[in-house]
């Protein structure tokens, strides 16, 4: 774990349906023609789709040759009103991530001592070591699901690292939005973690 202050800033479900491996990881990129992605995208995009069928074109999407597809599949998954696209989704998104960057948010109620917290250390990042098919990693140099790991199910994303918690949840803007609770601090810190 690192800790970012502002002098020295440098930021850079188990799923609901089917195999973590099937969406989260790409054997190939796959070169899908405009008019496919536009018909895959529109039926991600309604809320009258089977599930299953919009999983279906979720993962072609994810896996696309173009970066600029992939990133609209990410949007439209994770903005989704199928809760289980959306953990599919989140679960991919995550698995692409070798490093996740806990942002602290500033907000109006909170107490001085949070405040404080925020002011010195405005964001915490993490090594992901991803484990094989399972919706977890482990973080920083631990390799295994244990004691520090990030723990990915449906639309939450749970960070124990030793005695610090955090918790978050996939809102409609597609980011994960939550708390983060240090070991040395009695105040749960306001926090988002960007997916995109």
């Amino acid at each position: 774990m690192t800790f970012m202050n502002a002098k020295a800033l440098a930021v850079t479900a188990a799923l609901l349906l089917g195999s973590t491996a099937a969406i989260a990881e790409c054997d190939e990129r796959l070169e899908i023609d405009t008019e496919q992605v536009r018909d895959h995208l529109a039926l991600l995009k309604s809320p009258d789709a089977d599930e299953l069928d919009q999983i279906d074109v979720l993962g072609p999407l994810l896996c696309a040759k173009r970066e600029s597809v992939r990133d609209l599949a990410f949007r439209a998954g994770l903005a989704s009103p199928s809760r289980a696209v959306q953990a599919e989704t989140l679960l991919a998104a995550m698995k692409r991530k070798r490093t996740m960057v806990v942002e602290f948010v500033e907000e109006e109620d909170i107490s001085s001592d949070v405040r404080a917290y925020i002011k010195d250390t405005i964001a915490v990042d993490y090594q992901l070591n991803h484990v094989e098919d399972e919706s977890c990693a482990g973080l920083d140099t631990n390799r295994q699901c244990k004691s520090y790991f990030v723990d990915i199910h449906g639309n939450q994303v749970e960070i124990t690292y030793g005695r610090d918690l955090g918790s978050f949840s996939l809102d409609e803007s597609g980011e994960l939005k939550g708390f983060f609770k240090p070991a040395n601090l009695s105040a749960k810190v306001p926090a988002r973690i960007k997916l995109l």
